[in-house]
């Protein structure tokens, strides 16, 4: 598994006047892995509202779709495999793009872990 990342473009870390008054909502693309789960369970359990932010998630199929949606805007930040961000910057693939990579979701790959009393109560993988 690769490590995966929150990217997003260089301008979108820095915040801009409120012209109109109104918030508007950080849009951020994810691929549904396992590595999403923190995004998930934070807006499952209304989590970026307690903490002052809207947030609107976005499933994406796959990671050029992250990728051309954050060239283009669509999306404020996406969680991504971390070689996204430097391939970006490169213009690998794309035009050059200012981008960072905040904070990393994992390293080395991802596991779900049951207890062994779920497992004692029969509980398995698909």
């Amino acid at each position: 598994d690769a490590d995966e990342a929150v990217i997003m473009p260089k301008h979108a870390s820095s915040p801009a006047p409120a012209l109109t008054g109104v918030i508007q909502p950080v849009r951020i693309g994810f691929i549904p892995l396992a590595d999403c789960a923190p995004l998930l369970v934070a807006g499952s359990r209304d989590l970026f509202r307690k903490h002052g932010v809207r947030v609107e998630l976005s499933c994406e199929v796959g990671w050029a779709t992250i990728r051309e949606k954050l060239l283009y805007g669509q999306v404020d930040a996406a969680h991504a495999i971390a070689g996204l961000a430097l391939a970006m910057r490169m213009g690998i693939s794309s035009p050059p793009s200012p981008v960072v990579a905040p904070f990393v979701f994992n390293l080395h790959g991802d596991a779900i872990t049951l207890s062994r009393d779920l497992w004692n109560r029969g509980v398995r993988d698909a």
